[in-house]
This record gives structure tokens, C-alpha cells and sequence, in this order.
């Protein structure tokens, strides 16, 4: 009548033998079985990283589709089990209660994603951490587990910040081409100029919206990025391509719609020609209609040559030298030019034929100054002393001096 199995050990005679039984009853094992969701916000799913440990007893994942059991259980009684994953809320399933020899299935356990802290709770510190990780990655706060923090996981955290406050965000999905982005900035602009380009976002129900600003970084300087709307918060960072931005509503907002300017970037123009500002990695984040746009914008801006308003000779650097000196000059009007060296008797010493140039700036070595490697024409170094330079350019010209040191 005793609970459990029996296993007999026993040996006798074949005739007339009394044959002695010792019984020992042996404990049936119960087991606990359950299944571990994580609601993102977004979506419902679960994955192998989940950890479900049987206080005091073992620790395992769950399979792909978030089922776990724990077999062999025992002795009956009650147990705790916890369960808990990366950037999800931790908790805690108690008085399990365990029969032996019986299954018990405690059903569903349903993890929130949001919780950067692992207090429990999805609030206003985890928001601050995934503030924190956009610049110095946390996968504690990369709630989609994508390996990078975007504007989807402020999505997920604002779906679920203090649980309920948005209501049918658990099937969201992400679909493309969903509202618009849009990049204002001038067609045409200075060389050296600085000017201003800024980017907008139509959508409707936005909560948040991020993109990467990528730029000719040969044509183009980054000078400063500003937020434009007051209502809306907004961090940025550099990366190699460009400047990477997220902007979102507060917390606690209603998702807005309508036609939002983002922010403003400054450039400084740096060389002529035709360049580009590319608008990619795209992302406008919803909540209430349960969708997302990934979408891309690309504008051209030509980069005029700065023209002076007259043509000037500058004084040659370094001054005095002993190695040569560059030359540097402006052209009001393009034009074929050339360099003649005198000395301080007035009797040619070089010449140097730079050939036809266009109006604009010859001021830097890096933007066409003519070098004189302070040498006469039989290419002998020329001796110490005072030395005119002509600059001759069409209908202009200029003389001015400099100094040889040996």
C-alpha cells in the first residue's frame, strides 16, 4: 500500500524453501513543464537565449518555441522557478506545486522587453539607458537583439513604458515605404560657404524616426547638427559614412502625424563640382497602426567656384626662405599665367608658366599656388638677397618682393 515501486531481491531453493521478499519502495519523480514569451511591444516571439533555472535544482533554455520541462523533479513539494533574458524584465513563477509521478504545467510566463535596468518595470531610467547605449553600445538596451541601437528599440520601449498606455502594439509589424522623408537644402551654393540643409519627416502616428545622414566628405564639412522641433527629443552621433540621428516624441505623447522638421545640419562647401547628401537607413517608427517606413532620399548641390571680385598678387610664403616659396594669387577672370623672378638689379632671373587657370582662389598650396624652388633659369640655387616677383594674368599685373637667406 506504500506509494512507489518495488524492486525484489530474492534467492531460494528449487524445493521446501522459504523464500524471503525485501521490498523497498522507490519515490516517483514529478516534472514541470511551461512555455516563456517575451512581448517586445512589438511583436510576440521568443528565442533560444531565455534561461528558465529551477531554484536550487538546474538551469536550461528553452526550445525555439519558448517550451521548457523540467524532468525528474522530486521530492514532491513546492518549488520556484525564474526566468529571465537579455534586456528583458526578469521574473519570478513561485509555489510551484510538484506531485510525484504527475506533469505540472504552469502554462504561460510573459516577459516585457523594454527593461534596461532589470528593476521589473520599463520607465524613465531605461529610457535614459537607451539614450546612453545610442553612443557606447548596451545590448541591454538593444531590446530587438539586432546588434545595434535604433529607432526600433525606442519603439519597444515605448510600447511598452508602463505597460497599457498604448493599446494594439503586440502584432506591429514593419512594412516599407510608410510616410516620407524629406531633405531641404540649396541647389547651389559657394565654395567655401556655409549653408544649411534640413531634414523632415511626413508620416502619421509617429513615434520616432531615424536616419543616416551620409555626405562626400571630400565636397562637404560638418560644422553643427540641431534639433528643429521643440516637442520632440533627438540625439545624434558621427559615423564613418555620416551623421547618424534618432528623434522621437516624449514618452508618454500620443504618436503625432503631420509633417515634422527633424533637424538641421550646417556644411561648409570645400570643393567645387556636383556632390550629394544621401539620406539612407531610413526608419519612421509607429505605435498606434502598428507599422514602420524604411525609406531613402538623395539630393545633388553644385559647389560653385568662389570668384573674386578682383585679381590680386599675395605675399609669397614661407618669407624669407631657403628652399623655395609658394606664390599665391586671385583671378577675377580666367586667364594664362605666368611668374617672372628678378633680382635687385632688375635682370631676370626665372620664369615660371603656370598656363591657362579660371577665376577663383590660387591662395594654398592645396588650391594651386605657384612654387618657386628658388632657383635661376640653369637651375642654380640663386644666392642670398632681395628678389621681385611678377605675377602676369591677362590684363592684370602685380609685382612684389621677397627675401633669399642662405
Amino acid at each position: 500500500d506504500r506509494e512507489g515501486a518495488y524492486t525484489v531481491n530474492a534467492y531460494a531453493p528449487i524445493i521446501n524453501a522459504t523464500v524471503t521478499f525485501t521490498a523497498t519502495a522507490t519515490q516517483f519523480y514529478g516534472s514541470i513543464s511551461g512555455r516563456v514569451v517575451i512581448d517586445f511591444g512589438v511583436m510576440l516571439t521568443t528565442t533560444t537565449w531565455v534561461n528558465v533555472t529551477l531554484v536550487g535544482k538546474e538551469t536550461k533554455n528553452t526550445d525555439i518555441y519558448g517550451y521548457f520541462v523540467f524532468f525528474d523533479v522530486a521530492p514532491a513539494g513546492t518549488y520556484t522557478i525564474t526566468v529571465d533574458a537579455v534586456a528583458v524584465s526578469k521574473k519570478e513563477k513561485e509555489n510551484i506545486i510538484v506531485v510525484s509521478g504527475q506533469t505540472t504545467d504552469i502554462g504561460v510566463i510573459t516577459l516585457v522587453a523594454g527593461d534596461a535596468d532589470d528593476n521589473g518595470m520599463v520607465e524613465a531610467m531605461d529610457f535614459w539607458l537607451l539614450w546612453k547605449a545610442f553612443y557606447e553600445y548596451n545590448p541591454e538596451a538593444d531590446f530587438n537583439h539586432d546588434g545595434k541601437i535604433n529607432g526600433y528599440d525606442f519603439v519597444i520601449l515605448y510600447n511598452n513604458f508602463f505597460k497599457g498606455a498604448i493599446k494594439n502594439t503586440k502584432k506591429t509589424k514593419f512594412v516599407e515605404s510608410y510616410g516620407k522623408l524629406g531633405i531641404s537644402c540649396p541647389k547651389e551654393v559657394e565654395e567655401e560657404s556655409i549653408f544649411t540643409v534640413t531634414i523632415s519627416v511626413e508620416a502619421e502616428n509617429m513615434v520616432a524616426v531615424e536616419s543616416l545622414i551620409s555626405y562626400d566628405k571630400e565636397a562637404l564639412e560638418l560644422i553643427d547638427v540641431e534639433c528643429c522641433d521643440s516637442s520632440l527629443w533627438m540625439m545624434s552621433k558621427k559615423e564613418e559614412s555620416g551623421v547618424r540621428f534618432i528623434a522621437g516624441i516624449n514618452i508618454g505623447d500620443s504618436p503625432e502625424s503631420g509633417d515634422f522638421q527633424i533637424i538641421t545640419l550646417s556644411f561648409k562647401a570645400k570643393k567645387p563640382g556636383k556632390t550629394y547628401i544621401f539620406g539612407d537607413d531610413s526608419i519612421i517608427a509607429t505605435a498606434e497602426k502598428g507599422e514602420a517606413g524604411i525609406l531613402s532620399e538623395k539630393v545633388e548641390i553644385l559647389i560653385k567656384p568662389r570668384i573674386p571680385l578682383k585679381s590680386l598678387l599675395l605675399q609669397s610664403f614661407p618669407n624669407p626662405t631657403d628652399k623655395g616659396c609658394w606664390i599665391p594669387f586671385q583671378l577675377s577672370s580666367g586667364a594664362d599665367v605666368s611668374i617672372v623672378i628678378y633680382n635687385i638689379l632688375g635682370q631676370k632671373v626665372a620664369e615660371i608658366n603656370a598656363g591657362y587657370k579660371r577665376a577663383g582662389f590660387y591662395t594654398k598650396a592645396s588650391t594651386g599656388a605657384i612654387f618657386w624652388d628658388g632657383k635661376n633659369s640653369l637651375n642654380q640655387p640663386v644666392p642670398a638677397g632681395l628678389y621681385f616677383y611678377k605675377l602676369k594674368a591677362g590684363d592684370f599685373s602685380a609685382t612684389k618682393s621677397l627675401i633669399i637667406k642662405r
